[in-house]
């Protein structure tokens, strides 16, 4: 009796203390919630703490980051695994695991312990998906234009005191292309820029809730590109990419006689 009294006391240390009213909620990467197109080496995580009792803090965490939801399931982080981290910070938690990869998807969950050293159970499991963070990242993708503009057509300021002399094209270009998919599809992002403003569709259906897409910039020093997840509006069999190209403050034709305090001309629409 008392062997089995003494085996029975053993098991109950190895069973976590849980605290039924404490949890973990509103996991955020980069202050967004399951965010796409990440660019940080170390991004930023963060979330809040939930109790039914009073005057309750965080006194500890555990993090763990997977590339896969199997291992995450299993409380296996093999990305990374902060062990129980002495601390009260629940915002801009810094990530330490191994480095991540540009475009790869990552999934993690978190649980605390507070001040009574009570753990809670662990957070719904949150993701967050890579940008592109080096020119190989692209794929040997390059930059499709409807024609190139001259170089001595070109001007990145304003030149009001000038008289206009050049009309340029005000053309808008619409891209399509057709492709196939042979296989069922776990996942598909597109990562696409459109010089100056950019509208993507998938099979008819506009991508995203965007407006006015790729945010404004000094063009000649960058540009920006958008992420978007497309799984669903894949089919399996023809598929069509439809790209509409605009303007924007990325080029702004010449109007002879008309007066405009911005005039710039980086180039003509363009897009990868």
């Amino acid at each position: 009796m008392s062997r089995l009294l003494y085996l029975f006391g053993l098991l109950l240390l190895t069973v976590p203390v849980y605290s039924q009213g404490l949890n973990v909620d509103a996991l955020r990467c980069e202050y967004k919630t399951n965010p796409r197109g990440v660019e940080s080496a170390s991004p930023m995580l963060s979330w809040e703490l939930k109790s039914t009792e009073r005057n309750v803090f965080q006194s500890a965490y555990q993090i763990l980051v997977a590339d896969n939801l199997k291992d995450l399931s299993k409380n296996t982080g093999n990305i990374w695994d902060s062990k129980k981290t002495p601390s009260g910070k629940s915002i801009q938690v810094s990530y330490k695991g191994q480095t991540l990869v540009g475009g790869k998807t990552y999934y993690w969950k978190v649980r605390v312990w507070d001040n009574k050293g009570k753990a809670s159970k662990w957070a719904t499991v949150s993701n967050w998906q890579m940008g592109l963070l080096t020119l190989t990242d692209w794929k040997n993708a390059s930059w499709i234009a409807y024609e190139k503009l001259a170089d001595s057509n070109i001007n990145i300021l304003p030149k009001d005191n000038k008289k206009d002399t050049y009309v340029g094209s005000n053309v808008l270009p619409l891209l399509r292309k057709d492709f196939i998919v042979k296989k069922a599809i776990a996942k598909a992002s597109m990562f696409i820029s459109g010089l100056g403003h950019f509208e993507l569709s998938l099979n008819g259906k506009k991508q995203g809730d965007h407006f006015l897409d790729a945010g404004w910039v000094k063009y000649d020093k960058e540009a920006l590109y958008v992420s978007f997840d497309v799984t669903e509006s894949l089919l399996r069999g023809e598929n069509t990419i439809g790209v509409m190209l605009g303007n924007g403050f990325y080029y702004v034709p010449p109007v002879k006689g008309q007066f405009r305090k911005s005039k710039p001309a980086f180039g003509w629409p363009k897009m990868i």
